[in-house]
């Protein structure tokens, strides 16, 4: 017997919010501080097995990185989507400049994190930046600019690895919230399956320590959506500042660390 995919219950939940309502900004807020908090743990326990790759248990103390920090990168990429998704015409080319601004001053501190990288290897918030940056070009209707975007990071997808692929991800996300009315919960489900996939696989010894935030994400928006007072509210450049800064600062102390 021939099933509707539509008729699914999973797929009527994902797709039954209209595209223009948006969760409690009490549960945005709070998701914003998980994932500040993810992301600096994270950082903060693989920096020493960065700097020192030969370190001892390498891949425990990797892997324990992981499982803090690998949340943070679905939930920025479903919060930039769903900003530009809802954003008017006259704040998105201030909001794209704020971000690219953020995302070229962290290359330098970037490249002191992790030096084995190389210069030109992109830090997250650029990789966000050419992700928000399709995303306007989609909204914006710009064809020709999007594919000229796409296909360029194609190209250079040697030296840049698998950031590319999550631009592409982030715009045919957009693509279903607005045409398809994917609402949020959808859209925080399909990066994150996908940010956890193209990290995951092909599988190695740390597979299951990216698989974990399969579960850890839903579980960090049930927790948002629970909170019932408003977290403290931070101007929105603070987010992205607070990138460079706190890679800066992890540097610092394990240099001054070093030399103790």
């Amino acid at each position: 017997m021939y099933v509707d995919s539509a008729d699914l219950p999973v797929i009527r939940y994902l797709m039954s919010a209209p595209a223009g309502r948006a969760p409690a900004n009490r549960s945005l807020e709070w998701l914003k501080w998980f994932g500040l908090a993810a992301m600096s743990i994270g950082h903060t326990i693989a920096h020493p097995v960065m700097d020192l790759a030969e370190m001892d248990r390498f891949v425990e103390v990797y892997g324990l990185a992981i499982v803090f920090g690998a949340p943070a990168l679905p939930i920025f990429c479903s919060l930039i989507v769903w900003r530009i998704a809802h954003a008017s015409a006259k704040v998105l080319p201030g909001y794209l400049k704020r971000l690219g601004a953020w995302g070229l001053l962290s290359q330098p501190i970037y490249f002191l994190w992790v030096p084995g990288l190389g210069m030109w290897a992109p830090n997250a918030l650029a990789t966000l930046c050419f992700g928000a940056l399709g995303c306007a070009l989609l909204v914006q209707r710009r064809w020709p600019w999007l594919l000229v975007l796409l296909g360029t990071l194609f190209a250079l997808s040697e030296s840049i690895g698998r950031d590319w692929s999550l631009v592409l991800v982030m715009v045919f996300g957009l693509l279903l919230v607005q045409r398809a009315g994917l609402n949020w919960p959808g859209l925080l489900a399909l990066l994150t399956t996908f940010a956890t996939a193209r990290m995951a696989l092909p599988y190695d010894a740390l597979s299951f320590q990216w698989s974990m935030s399969l579960i850890t994400v839903p579980l960090l928006w049930w927790l948002a959506t629970r909170l019932p007072a408003q977290p403290g509210r931070l101007p929105g450049w603070m987010f992205y500042a607070w990138y460079p800064f706190h890679l800066g600062l992890i540097v610092l102390a394990w240099r001054l660390f070093a030399l103790s």
